[in-house]
C-alpha cells in the first residue's frame, strides 16, 4: 500500500497527537533528506519555514525548489480552516495543490481535537486519519519496577485508511492498532510555545479582518463610533 499523502492526528488536550505528528515527520525526513518542512509549531529542522496563514501554506507549496520536495506539518488545523466555514476557509488552490499533491511533490501531517474539528475540505483530502490517546503502564514487575519496555506513557495509534470525510464521527472499528513508547527525539524536535505565538497571531489577523468589515464600518457609524 503507497504511503498516505496526507494524514490527520486527533485526539483531545496531552494524547499525544503532535508528538506523534512529529515522530512521523522525522521517520519521513530519514526516508527522504530532500525535504523542505513547513511548519506552524517550530518544528526544528535545517530546511523549516513557517506558516501563519492559508497564504503563507499556498506560497510554501508552490515555492519552486528543483530536487526538493516539500512537507508540511499544521498542528491545530481550525486555526486555518475554521470547520464551519466551508469554501470561504478553502481556496481552490488548495483542492489543487492537495488532490495532487503527490504529483507535485508536497505531502501534509495536521492534528485537530477531533475528526469533526477538521473543515470537511481537509478531510476530503485526507487519506488517513489516526486517533491518539495515550495511558501510563499499570504492570509493576516483582522489584516494584516497570519493565524497561514499558517504563514511561505508552502511545495508542487507531489508524483509519481512506475515512469518510462526510461523517464528523469516525467508526468504532479501526484499520489497526499501533502502541509506541514515549519518543524522546520527537518530543525534542518542536516548540509547543510556537504554536501559541501562531494561533495569537491568526486571532489578531482575524480581527484585523472583522474591523475593516462594511458590517462593522456600518455599525460604527450608527452608534456614532466611527
Amino acid at each position: 500500500m503507497a504511503e498516505p499523502n496526507i494524514v490527520g492526528y486527533t485526539g483531545y488536550w496531552g494524547s499525544g497527537k503532535s508528538l506523534m505528528m512529529a515522530r512521523e515527520a522525522l521517520r519521513r525526513i530519514k526516508r527522504d533528506p530532500h525535504l523542505i518542512v513547513g511548519n506552524n509549531f517550530g518544528f526544528v529542522h535545517p530546511l523549516a519555514l513557517e506558516i501563519n496563514s492559508v497564504d503563507d501554506l499556498i506560497d510554501f507549496a508552490v515555492l519552486p525548489t528543483p530536487g526538493y520536495r516539500k512537507l508540511i506539518l499544521i498542528d491545530e488545523i481550525r486555526m486555518l480552516f475554521p470547520p464551519g466555514a466551508g469554501l470561504t476557509a478553502w481556496p481552490g488552490a488548495c483542492d489543487v495543490l492537495f488532490t495532487q499533491g503527490r504529483k507535485l511533490g508536497v505531502s501534509m501531517l495536521w492534528t485537530a481535537q477531533h475528526w469533526r474539528f477538521a473543515n470537511v475540505n481537509v478531510r476530503r483530502v485526507t487519506d488517513r486519519a489516526v486517533v491518539v490517546d495515550s495511558f501510563w503502564p499499570k504492570r509493576i514487575s516483582p522489584r516494584g519496577e516497570l519493565p524497561k519496555r514499558e517504563r514511561g506513557r505508552l502511545y495508542r495509534c487507531k489508524v483509519y485508511n481512506s475515512p469518510d470525510p462526510e461523517v464528523g464521527q469516525l467508526p468504532r472499528e479501526c484499520d489497526h492498532v499501533s502502541w509506541h513508547v514515549f519518543p524522546q527525539r520527537a518530543a525534542d524536535s518542536y516548540d509547543t510555545m510556537k504554536l501559541v505565538e501562531s494561533a495569537a497571531l491568526v486571532v489578531r489577523q482575524q480581527l484585523d479582518q472583522a474591523r475593516r468589515s462594511p458590517v462593522v464600518e456600518v455599525l460604527a457609524d450608527l452608534t456614532g463610533q466611527g
